[in-house]
């Protein structure tokens, strides 16, 4: 659906009275509206919403501007954002095995 990607969130530990915090917000937005064209909602990331209330691309922004990002929303999971994990897993022994 919206393919593997991580998203820069360098602006949100930024103030939000910056430009650069401000240009990050947009970007953060205008990258979630080019991949979901289909709605017209989307889950806020900010500190009151917590991902529990869908909101418009425009009060979103507002959001994240005047209240800023919720800090615990560490992978933006909910707009995209993948994680690559890699597993590498050892060659087990058959008496590894039985021991576990």
């Amino acid at each position: 659906m919206f393919g593997e990607r991580m998203f820069n969130k360098e602006w949100v530990h930024l103030n939000r009275a910056t430009d650069e915090y401000m240009k990050g917000a947009w970007e953060f937005i205008e990258k979630v509206k080019k991949d979901v064209t289909y709605v017209d909602l989307i889950m806020c990331p900010c500190k009151d919403c917590r991902d529990m209330s869908h909101q418009s691309f425009d009060i979103v922004y507002e959001h994240l501007v005047i209240k800023g990002m919720d800090p615990t929303y560490k992978i933006l999971y909910h707009h995209g954002e993948e994680v690559c994990v890699k597993e590498e897993v050892e060659d087990a022994d058959m008496f590894d095995v039985f021991n576990m």
